[in-house]
């Protein structure tokens, strides 16, 4: 059984709604795949909690042209090691989630893998996620590896698989790292999805709070 919870998703409107969980996984991997792509909830048994609305972002920039290639493979990466584990006074917990619960929660998880030549036994994945003391604020973020995939497939396949209707995909730097937003162009930068990459691995990173520059900016400067 996996266990942790994975953030949810709202609307473009940024009303929260919770996603249920695909029968015998936990929250961690079940979430929608149809509406995954904007985190704004975590839910666990008998309880939700939404993070407050944020003000419009400033810390960071999205350029208007189309996503750019993500940079040449690194070799082989230590997933645990390069998790961040605690980020601006939020402690981070890091879990190993099994490919084979991922692909049981997301079905399309597997062809994806097969157009870039690559099988269950091929990815690693680690989820870590923390809140502050309040509840206030939220922060969340999984690591893929496609050992061996090559790093442009990767992305654009991720972004594809986490599209929901009318998202778009943007180039953003943040902490002078380049990375690509991705949700509708109306809703809230915080209940946007960031994917980051690097060689045969995508980072994909959620926060909801009322900081969201300071906290992005310091989840993505401890990314490698």
């Amino acid at each position: 059984m996996v266990t942790g919870v994975f953030v949810a998703a709202c609307n473009s409107g940024g009303a929260a709604t919770e996603t249920g969980a695909t029968p015998g996984v936990t929250a961690s991997v079940a979430a929608s795949a149809t509406a995954a792509a904007r985190p704004d909830t975590t839910s666990t048994a008998g309880a939700t909690v939404t993070a407050p609305a944020a003000a419009t972002p400033t810390a960071v920039s999205a350029p208007s042209s189309s996503p750019t290639p993500p940079p040449p493979s690194t070799g082989p990466v230590d997933l645990e090691a390069v998790v961040p584990t605690e980020v601006g006074a939020i402690t981070m917990t890091p879990e190993v989630i099994a490919a084979d619960d991922f692909l049981g929660a997301y079905e399309d998880f597997g062809p994806m893998l097969g157009a870039l030549g690559k099988s269950p036994a091929d990815v690693t994945i680690v989820q870590a996620q923390g809140s502050d003391p309040q509840g206030s604020e939220i922060m969340i973020v999984q690591a893929f590896r496609v050992a061996g995939a090559d790093p442009a497939a990767l992305m654009s396949g991720f972004l594809d698989f986490w599209k929901v209707t009318d998202d778009e995909a943007v180039p953003i730097t943040i902490a002078d790292k380049q990375l690509i937003v991705q949700g509708h162009p109306d809703t809230d930068a915080q209940f946007k999805s960031y994917y980051y990459s690097y060689g045969d691995v995508v980072f994909r990173l959620g926060y909801n709070g009322d900081n969201f520059d300071e906290q992005m900016a310091a989840l993505v400067s401890q990314l490698p």
